[in-house]
């Protein structure tokens, strides 16, 4: 008796619908493919069994699910003639929800589930919510959440959040995006096209559109589709003192959703001059219990004292925190590098910016840390200043081991000496910004070391 499986997939295209159609007969594998309604002939090919033949046929249906194609009702038979494409009831798409979830997690799959999802939603809203929520919920916990992402880059107020986004500060529009509710991260970018100079006067385009805030945090805060958020990056750019100091990332802000969202375990912000005090009012509100994993603060101001980090750590708020980027303009180092160490085992990326380099005193401090063993990146993301001997401190602790040791533009050729003559190198990769400071010859000698002491030089620089 003939084993046989197939499977038809759809997919619309510019000049119509086409179709993609697999079948397995014993061990033959048969495809054919075109536009709907053309008659095509099966390609044909012979496997050693059966079980060769379905795992080729699979692999190729994958491949053109990932591609955008969809399963449907229709296929040959066994005559020559493609039929119409039925559409699927809400069991049939539910069942293709489960094959989905049931099968490896990927970028692919779950851009698959949307589209699933949408037409599920566009069937029965109530079913939708009864039947499917509660099983996507469950079964889409364990996959990443960059699959469930969404990006926003504004340009003035006015200027209007996409489709996929806009549920998360209005819950009305959820009936044009439903799996909104599923997102869990928000990458936000508001440019605010500031001119700057004493002279200018600002139009009045400019008044309504960039000079006010571009949402406010509380809004956000009200929606459902913002109760999954895990990850929250807001990067601020080009924007007036006006605007610096009235975006959604003021200290109280930053505290409000941690209150509201305990789950959050990515925080990111870039150009924020008004939540300098976040860490230090964080270590005394008691009402947070978010655990973060990723705490990173770029090109703006901040205030950490060891006294705060010490607070911070005996509260339990550091022991889950892997990655850490801080603004340094105002800080001192040396001083915390050792307390940051000590109260957050689990640190992996501990960078700074707004340094002037990297001085021995923090070669000293990292040379008596006990705690650098899981220490994977670390350096400053600026600067121009490499004391001489700090390579040879950092070199001393032998526990340090480092992936990605970050020294902007504070590697000068200077230094070469110094990094060549290390007997150990603690490092793998050399993140270095290669100024003018450099010629070709210079630039020879350091690719020279790096294959020598076996490492590798990146060209690196930070947009500050």
């Amino acid at each position: 008796m003939s084993e046989t499986a197939s499977s038809y997939l759809v997919a619309q295209s510019a000049s119509g619908g086409k179709f993609w159609e697999m079948r397995v007969v014993d061990e033959q594998l048969h495809i054919r493919y075109g536009k709907v309604g053309q008659q095509k002939d099966w390609t044909v090919k012979s496997f050693a069994s059966h079980a060769l033949a379905m795992k080729e046929g699979i692999k190729k249906m994958n491949a053109k699910l990932k591609k955008g194609y969809e399963e449907a009702q229709g296929g040959s038979g066994d005559s020559g003639e493609v039929t119409a494409i039925a559409p699927k009831t809400f069991e049939e798409l539910m069942g293709d929800v489960r094959s989905l979830t049931e099968g490896r997690a990927s970028s692919a799959s779950a851009k698959h589930i949307k589209k699933v999802y949408d037409k599920m939603h566009a069937l029965s809203p109530e079913r939708t919510a009864e039947e499917l929520n509660p099983y996507l919920a469950e079964k889409l916990e364990g996959w990443p959440d960059a699959y469930f992402g969404v990006k926003v880059k504004q340009r003035g107020v006015k200027q209007a959040w996409p489709k996929e986004a806009a549920p998360l500060l209005d819950d009305r529009a959820l009936e044009r995006a439903p799996f909104a509710r599923f997102t869990r991260e928000l990458h936000h970018t508001y440019n605010g096209s500031y001119v700057g100079g004493d002279d200018v006067e600002l139009s009045d385009a400019q008044q309504d559109n960039w000079v006010r805030p571009p949402f406010s945090v509380r809004t956000l805060l009200a929606t459902e589709s913002s109760k999954n958020l895990t990850r929250l990056t807001f990067n601020y750019d080009r924007l007036s003192e006006v605007q610096e100091y009235g975006c959604p990332v003021t200290t109280q802000d930053l505290l409000t959703v941690l209150k509201a969202r305990p789950a959050l375990k990515h925080l990111s912000v870039s150009y924020s001059l008004s939540a300098a005090d976040f860490l230090t009012a964080l270590a005394s509100d008691e009402e947070v219990q978010a655990r973060l994993v990723t705490f990173e603060l770029e090109r703006g101001l901040l205030n950490l004292s060891v006294e705060d980090v010490e607070r911070l750590g005996e509260r339990g708020l550091l022991e889950g925190l892997e990655r850490l980027h801080l603004p340094a303009h105002r800080l001192n180092p040396s001083q915390l590098v050792p307390a940051l160490l000590a109260h957050a085992p689990a640190l992996k990326s501990l960078t700074f910016g707004g340094t002037n380099g990297i001085d021995a005193q923090l070669g000293e401090a990292l040379m008596g840390a006990e705690q650098v063993k899981g220490l994977e990146e670390f350096g400053v993301y600026e600067g121009n200043i490499l004391e001489q001997g700090v390579l040879e401190s950092m070199a001393s602790n032998s526990k340090l081991k480092l992936k990605k040791f970050f020294v902007g533009g504070a590697l000068r050729p200077e230094n070469l000496d110094e990094l060549e003559g290390l007997e150990r190198v603690f490092f793998k990769q050399l993140m270095v910004h290669l100024s003018w400071a450099w010629d070709d010859e210079q630039k020879a000698r350091l690719e020279e070391i790096a294959s020598a002491k076996k490492f590798k030089v990146k060209p690196w620089s930070y947009d500050y």
